[in-house]
């Protein structure tokens, strides 16, 4: 492949619409780069002579000239509209250095060693050539991920690894592993109950590194042995941001949970859902979701900033879905219930869990997220029907939109999917007692779906 498509590949992997709010991390090892390679049919050596081609931006490509040939292709396309920065994947190169040769001790002093290495270049003592400029790239990969897409895509962060000015950004990508990060600390967290708004202490973090080391990465394990305590400082960092991560994730991915089963507790008013892990041996997402599911049900009207509802009620996202898109909850592995998704829904269903007294709307406010511009759906939706279906005229009865029909005056009035009709108090009620003739119901879900079968019904 040529380098712009391994730099497509390589940015798709940690900026996408998925991380969005999420702190990223460019988190590259053999491993990342082996997997783009296996699926594009090519090889890790591939990648390492794309890189050296360069996007030929000025033919600078001579042996111990890879940092000037990134710093050149940034500057001659820094005020281009691209996608994502043309630069990504020599700040890749950058990073999979760091645990080039099966390193475990994170010697910043044979770094350089390392790269040259991995470029198949001689080793010379010394920092290899431009290095230091290079943070000129990873300060604009910032501004771009925070400012510029403004954490759609998630949000990149310049840290450094200890007192290492300029090798310290590589190194501090890969402090540990993807697999800690997304699979063994948010175990170790549920195992332990932990609470993951907490602000754990220095000592009480080496503590459960030293109790649970075996059950992280055999790579972490290693460096923990080490005993190195630049890198132990720099791990309690990164474990307090797994931490928050973990915190924010308890909108979990849809892709970690599965439906058990469903239960039917009592036939009028009553049923349970299941949910489990969908791996075996999953990181304990539904174990954890038991232990702080009423935090999580009293926070719907107060979400986490950079959290899942938080972009539910986006604007942007808002004014843009009408009831499910691949945004919020359509995902490939339920592409059988498309048509049924509907998050606006599924958090009144939340809140009818949470609160005793919900009242969903039938007490005339529609300021909640969930409700917020229903009546003027339901009113579109109504004079859709209307208009593909001739014997039906659109009418308003007090607040609620109705339509009749013209030959047997029956009167419909739209309602919410909860509202019971025998409901004797609230909006509906009083709607139904300024009407004479007979009344019946139709509800907005079933008019947005399927209004053939609302018309066939009647």
């Amino acid at each position: 492949m040529k380098y712009i498509e391994w730099n497509k590949k390589i940015a798709e992997i940690f900026f996408n619409a998925n991380k969005a709010g999420e702190r990223v991390l460019l988190a590259v090892t053999r491993e990342t780069i082996e997997d783009i390679a296996r699926a594009n049919n090519t090889t890790f050596a591939d990648f390492i002579d794309a890189i050296k081609e360069g996007h030929k931006i000025k033919q600078n490509n001579q042996r111990d000239k890879i940092c000037m040939t990134a710093l050149d292709t940034y500057n001659t396309w820094k005020n281009q509209e691209m996608t994502y920065p043309i630069y990504i994947a020599y700040l890749a190169l950058f990073v999979l250095a760091v645990t080039h040769g099966d390193s475990d001790d994170f010697s910043a002093n044979d770094y350089y060693g390392r790269l040259r290495d991995l470029l198949g270049e001689e080793n010379k003592a010394g920092q290899y050539p431009s290095f230091d400029k290079m943070r000129e790239l990873w300060d604009d990969l910032q501004r771009w991920s925070s400012e510029k897409k403004n954490g759609e895509y998630g949000e990149f962060h310049c840290e450094i690894y200890g007192q290492h000015i300029h090798v310290g950004i590589p190194i501090y990508q890969v402090v540990l592993t993807t697999e800690d990060v997304e699979k063994n600390l948010p175990k170790i967290f549920a195992e332990i109950a932990w609470d993951c708004d907490s602000k754990p202490t220095d000592m009480e973090i080496d503590h459960v590194l030293e109790i649970y080391k075996h059950e992280l990465s055999s790579r972490t394990t290693k460096r923990i042995g080490h005993g190195n305590s630049e890198f132990l400082t720099v791990l309690r960092q990164r474990f307090r941001e797994v931490l928050a991560l973990v915190a924010e994730r308890l909108d979990i991915d849809p892709e970690e949970l599965d439906i058990g089963n469903v239960i039917n507790l009592n036939h009028n008013n009553g049923g349970a859902i299941r949910l489990n892990d969908h791996l075996p041996n999953g990181a304990g997402f539904a174990t954890q979701i038991s232990k702080v599911i009423v935090d999580l049900l009293h926070s719907l009207d107060s979400p986490a900033k950079n959290g899942f509802l938080a972009k539910l009620y986006n604007d942007k996202h808002y004014n843009a879905c009408d009831s499910a898109c691949n945004i919020c909850l359509k995902t490939y592995r339920n592409i059988n219930y498309h048509g049924l998704l509907d998050w606006r829904l599924a958090v009144a269903l939340l809140k009818t869990f949470a609160k005793v007294n919900y009242l969903c709307g039938t007490d005339n406010d529609f300021s909640a997220p969930e409700l917020r511009g229903w009546l003027d759906k339901a009113k579109i939706l109504r004079d859709n029907f209307c208009r593909n279906f001739k014997e039906y005229e659109p009418q308003e009865h007090g607040e609620l939109p109705s339509f009749q029909h013209r030959q047997r005056g029956t009167i419909y009035l739209v309602v919410h999917p909860f509202w019971k009709d025998e409901v004797q108090t609230g909006l509906l009620a009083d709607v139904k007692s300024k009407i004479s003739t007979s009344v019946e119901y139709v509800d907005t879900f079933n008019l947005l779906r399927r209004p053939s079968w609302v018309h066939k019904k009647d």
